[in-house]
């Protein structure tokens, strides 16, 4: 099936949560899914902190970057769903990006953050660290382009 449009998830979730604020932020973490709203509801506040962490981190706070690194890297059984909102959050900021720059920053960091999850749980590499990587990658203030070459995550943690 497609994904409902941001409309149809509207109608549909308006009779199911209590706040404008609530709503908007469950049909975003949806992403046409009727499924995922009602599997991440219970996990909208941490959604709202990590894009907020996010946000931080790629306004170049590189102590950010390591604290959470840190801390996503012991929380082993939530790691996958932390990931995954991440994911989303990092997908929130592509789409709200008005420049090239910002463009290529997000879609990296969504990028690196399929790679960790397949490197951390297909090929057991250490998640601590593959966070470090890829959040101090975020948090680079150079031209983003130039700043590590291009180099994917694999790249990065393999050189």
């Amino acid at each position: 099936f497609d994904r409902l449009k941001s409309d149809e998830l509207r109608h549909i979730l308006t009779q199911q949560t209590k706040s404008t604020e609530e709503l908007e932020d469950l049909i975003t973490l949806a992403d046409g899914s009727l499924e995922t709203a009602a599997s991440l509801q219970q996990h909208r506040e941490s959604w709202r902190i990590l894009r907020a962490d996010l946000i931080e981190i790629a306004g170049g706070n590189f102590l950010r970057a390591t604290q959470l690194a840190g801390e996503l890297g012991k929380q082993k059984e939530t790691l996958r769903e932390n990931l995954h909102l991440l994911r989303i959050a990092a997908r929130q900021e592509l789409l709200s990006c008005r420049d090239l720059e910002g463009s290529f920053r997000w879609s990296s960091c969504l990028l690196d953050l399929l790679s960790a999850e397949r490197l951390i749980f297909e090929r057991n590499l250490g998640a601590q660290y593959l966070l470090n990587v890829l959040l101090a990658r975020l948090a680079e203030r150079r031209s983003f382009t130039r700043a590590l070459g291009g180099a994917t995550l694999l790249e990065r943690v393999t050189v």
